[in-house]
């Protein structure tokens, strides 16, 4: 019979592995039913329940969840948790809660310092459509000294097509990541041949997928693929495909579906 402490442990490992294989109702479930809920329950058993519930979009577990956090004591101290926390009620629909959180830690200075959070509240922001609220939290987590992450910058790469940041806003950005040594990040190196694509700037768009030291990421090819698929540049869509194809890197489902676009 498990020890109380390895019990814990125990219960949390096997709930991060029942979401880990998207099990997600499974582990809300389990956790539930811990006859000892919420006394045995760690810092470490929250982000896993939380993503659980933000795929499924149950605010109502969520809040039971947030409540037991705060109860705890550990919504002030565990950056993760926060960040965990705001990305939930962003996916569960309620970007108000999302920044009710984001704000009461920022009032007490509280997890300020950590990228994850910003990136959680920034990336809620532009979900929603908010894109100038999401660009000021960015600006203001600048003028803290937090550095942004390689996910930050995709975040921002992602809305260059808004109408409020363009393409010019993109290429500075891109200069940024170049300058700062943040090239050779295979998401971010996306995140960039999918912002010129989305800005009709196709010719930047291969340049830089071309000179990609590492092209084993099957997104970079998908996001090539059906960029130039989109945008009407068929020669270069079958060309694409045929290296992929050559490199078994392709998505073959993607693949179908730009072609019934052609023959449409």
């Amino acid at each position: 019979m498990l020890k109380h402490g390895n019990q814990i442990t125990f219960l949390s490992e096997r709930e991060a592995e029942i979401v880990k294989q998207k099990q997600y109702l499974e582990a809300l479930k389990l956790y539930s039913k811990n006859p000892n809920f919420p006394i045995s329950t760690t810092k470490f058993t929250f982000p896993s329940l939380l993503k659980a519930c933000a795929s499924i979009s149950n605010l109502y577990n969520g809040k039971t969840l947030h409540a037991t956090i705060t109860y705890m004591g550990l919504q002030s101290d565990e950056p993760y948790i926060t960040a965990s926390l705001i990305d939930m009620y962003v996916k569960c629909g309620s970007l108000e809660n999302a920044v009710k959180v984001f704000d009461e830690l920022s009032e007490r200075e509280v997890c300020t310092g950590d990228v994850t959070v910003w990136n959680s509240m920034i990336d809620g922001y532009f979900r929603f459509g908010c894109i100038l609220e999401g660009i000021g939290q960015f600006c203001r987590m600048q003028r803290l000294d937090v550095k942004p992450d390689a996910f930050s910058l995709s975040i921002l790469l992602g809305v260059c097509d808004n109408g409020i940041l363009g393409c010019k806003e993109g290429k500075q950005m891109h200069g940024y990541i170049l300058r700062n040594m943040f090239n050779g990040d295979p998401f971010l190196d996306t995140a960039i041949v999918d912002m010129y694509l989305s800005c009709c700037q196709l010719a930047y768009a291969w340049c830089v997928f071309d000179k990609l030291g590492d092209k084993s990421s099957v997104e970079v090819w998908n996001v090539m693929i059906g960029g130039f698929c989109e945008k009407g540049s068929w020669e270069c869509s079958l060309e694409l495909y045929s290296l992929a194809k050559n490199e078994c890197q392709v998505s073959v489902n993607l693949v179908f579906d730009c072609f019934e676009r052609l023959w449409e």
